[in-house]
Order: structure tokens, then sequence, then C-alpha cells
């Protein structure tokens, strides 16, 4: 009994240090064993019963939209089961819609350990690293998720959304256009395979599959708002018109149909009533860069040059990509003789896109007026390189040779 009792202080052992049963004891090492076993095994299903039990409340927390109590029921679950599938997913799910990308990428990992080729698992990943803007990674997990299962329209449909983020157009269409095909009426991957082919250029084939998504979902607001922009692009400003009110008729607050509205206003010189609707537009959606935008341009068109000069650096300031807010304010200051002060905007929007012809070119004419000849040779042959029809800037440095 002595050694017993050394033992347990010494931290040796980790169960009760209680004698065993006397029918325990009397067991043979085998069948002692085999009982070890037996209660581990009752342990791992006691512990998996009360994590499913966890994860089903956690779900119905989910479906009646109390997040807060969902993410607890998921966290006891994996606390309950560390080793669940289920439960790691449903607890990286919540984490990334709550924007906890590098906690949700933790559980998510997690919950692929414990099954590699779980589809929802390497989609999940993907959108943790599409959130993280990186696309290339996302596009890898999603690819993982398609090979598992290619006909799996999700998967598909973001495989198609990486390549498009990534610049990758033709092959988003070729990928976008397989769901399509494997999948017929799937409104939201028609709507984005339109909104691909409008980023092409390809207006005809956007109209078209816009078209066939409203056919499959005709109360989808942000599909009528891009076929609103298609037709806006085209200079067919009525069905414009028409399919922007339809948006906001299903959605009051959509700012993207609200700014719409106001182009088409802003084409017809209804500068006025553009400018409301930007405003509301704004109101709508303070981090909106189209909104911001084109208030700037209604308010520069009203001669309120200074509320322009604002919006412009608003929506410069939202979108560090943006090149047409700076390349904007620059020519609006520059219209004011302020060369030094637009300087640094014409700058700005030739670092963010160095192959804008546009950019180029106002940023020389402004190096121009400020006296640095060299400097606006420069930027005036590139923008000549990267477009040969603009014959401004060939007068330009005509001017300066």
């Amino acid at each position: 009994m002595k050694y017993m009792n050394l033992i347990c202080l010494a931290g040796l052992i980790a169960a009760s240090c209680e004698k065993p049963p006397a029918a325990v004891q009397d067991q043979p090492p085998a069948a002692r064993v085999v009982q070890t076993e037996a209660n581990s095994r009752q342990q791992k299903a006691q512990k998996a019963t009360q994590a499913d039990a966890l994860l089903g409340k956690g779900e119905g927390h989910a479906a009646s939209g109390n997040h807060d109590k969902s993410l607890e029921s998921y966290k006891a679950a994996v606390r309950a089961n560390p080793f669940s599938g289920p439960a790691n997913l449903a607890l990286g799910r919540e984490l990334l819609r709550r924007g906890e990308l590098d906690d949700a990428e933790s559980a998510l990992s997690q919950a692929l350990r414990m099954d590699p080729n779980q589809t929802a698992t390497l989609v999940a990943l993907g959108n943790v690293y599409a959130a993280k803007d990186l696309w290339a990674q996302a596009e890898a997990y999603y690819r993982s998720a398609l090979s598992g299962n290619p006909k799996d329209s999700v998967a598909g449909h973001k495989v198609g959304l990486a390549l498009a983020q990534q610049g990758k157009l033709p092959e988003a269409v070729d990928a976008l256009k397989a769901v399509v095909a494997a999948h017929p009426g799937l409104a939201e991957v028609l709507s984005d395979l339109g909104l691909v082919y409008s980023l092409q250029e390809r207006r005809d084939e956007a109209i078209s599959a816009y078209k066939e998504a409203l056919a499959a979902a005709p109360d989808v607001a942000e599909t009528h708002a891009r076929l609103g922009t298609v037709y806006m692009g085209a200079g067919r400003l009525d069905e414009a018109e028409a399919e922007f009110a339809e948006a906001l008729r299903l959605d009051g607050k959509h700012s993207a149909a609200r700014v719409g509205l106001g182009r088409v206003k802003l084409e017809r010189g209804q500068t006025e009533q553009a400018a409301e609707a930007f405003r509301q537009a704004v109101d709508l959606d303070r981090r909106s860069v189209q909104a911001h935008y084109y208030l700037g341009l209604a308010l520069e068109h009203l001669g309120k040059t200074e509320e322009a000069a604002a919006e412009y650096g608003q929506a410069s300031q939202i979108d560090n990509s943006s090149v047409d807010a700076p390349l904007a304010l620059g020519r609006l200051l520059a219209s004011q003789g302020k060369y030094e002060e637009a300087e640094k905007h014409f700058y700005t929007a030739v670092q963010r896109d160095e192959n804008s012809a546009g950019a180029r070119l106002a940023h020389g004419k402004n190096l121009t007026r400020l006296g640095r000849r060299e400097d606006a040779i420069k930027h005036l042959q590139k923008a000549l390189e990267l477009d040969p029809s603009i014959e401004e800037a060939r007068k330009a440095l005509d001017e300066l040779k």
C-alpha cells in the first residue's frame, strides 16, 4: 500500500490511485487490455455523441440568426471532441462569417486533417484565402475540392470567380461555362458569367447571360443592376434606367443601382438630380468608391469644386487601386492652376497603373506645365506606346521637341 501511495505522490499514474475493483484485479493481463480498450471506445463514443448534440444545437441557433449562441455551441462541440471534422468545419465557417480569418483557418485546417477530401472544408478554406485577397491560394483549394468532386457546382463556381479576380478572364469564362453546362439555370453562376463577359467588353454575351439569369431568378436586384450597367455602357439609357429602377424596387438599399440611376441622369444633363442620386448612394454605402467618384463628377459639373475634390479624395482613399479618382482630382486641381498639388495625384494614378495611357498623358502634360521637360517626354512617349491613337500625346510631344 505504501508503494501505491508513493506512486500517487509522484504523479506517475493518470487514473485514480485507489485499488482497482477486485473483479478487474482478478482478470488476466490480456483481459485487462481488452477492458481498457472497451472503456476508451466508450469514452470516445460519449464525446462524439456530446459533440454531435452541441453541433446540432449550434446549427439551430445559426438557423434562427443567433450567431453568438451558435459560436458558443460550436466551440463547446470542439472542446468535447477536438477531432470532430463537422464541428471544426462549422466553427471555421462561423469564424469566417465574422471575419476572424486566422482562427477560421485554424479550425478548418483541423477539419481537413480529419477528412482531407471533404469538399465543403476545401471550399471553406478557399473562402478564407479569398477573404484575404490571396486568390491564387484560394483557387488551389477550390480546384482541390473540384478534383475530388468534379460535378460540384459550388467548387466550380468558386474556381471561376478566383480566376476572374486574378485577371484570368478567358479562363474564368471557361470555368463558369462548364458549371452552367453541367447545371443549367444556376442564376448566380449565370450572373457572374455575365459580369466576366462585361469585363471583357463582350456586351451582347453579357446581356444574354444576365437575361438567362433573370429568367431563372427574376427577383435578384444585383443582376438587374449589372444588366443596367451593361446597357449604360452601350448607350441604351432607357433600358439601363428600367433595370436600375427594378433593382431598387427589389432592394431599396442597393447603392450600385442608385449610382446607376445617377449616371443615367448625368448623361441626360440632369446634373442636380444626378448629384442627389449619388448622395443617396453614398448614404447607403459610405465605402462605395463609385458613389463618391460620381458625386465628385456631378459636383464638378455644378461648379462646386471644393466639394468635388473632397469626394474624389474620399474615393481614392477607400480604394488604393483606383486610377480614376486620383486622375480626376489631379485634373480638377490642374484646371485651377494648382499644378504642384495636382502632381502628386497624377503620380499616384501612374503608380497604381503604369499601363494606363490616360494617366501617363495627364501626368506628362502636368509635368510640362511644371517645366520638367525630360520627365514629361518620358510619360508622353509611354502614353503613345500604350495607345498610339492618342493624338493629344503626339501633339504635346511635338511641342516639346
